[in-house]
């Protein structure tokens, strides 16, 4: 099944991408450590797409005003993307 994303209107400000930039380090941490069992090139691929739906997770947050619980939040997207990974699930580039 196919979902149809709205797309935002809303673009994040320079504080809000420096805020997100400073959690890219634990974040991309404790998916490597999570994903340690597998392949290099696997473990890269994969390390990358949870920073893609933690950076989706945080821009949801900041569509709602909701950045001072951003921290918090993005911890499980990292777990749960690193433990539950499967391709069919990626988020879709939106056409800009």
């Amino acid at each position: 099944m196919i979902s149809i994303v709205k797309q935002s209107s809303r673009v994040l400000t320079a504080p809000e991408t420096n805020l997100f930039v400073t959690f890219i380090p634990f974040i991309r941490r404790q998916a490597q450590l999570a994903l340690r069992n597998l392949r290099l090139q696997e473990r890269d691929e994969a390390v990358s797409e949870v920073l893609a739906n933690a950076f989706c997770a945080f821009r949801w947050l900041a569509q709602r005003s909701k950045l001072d619980v951003a921290y918090p939040v993005l911890r499980p997207p990292c777990r749960r993307g690193a433990s539950t990974r499967r391709p069919a699930r990626r988020q879709q580039a939106q056409p800009a």
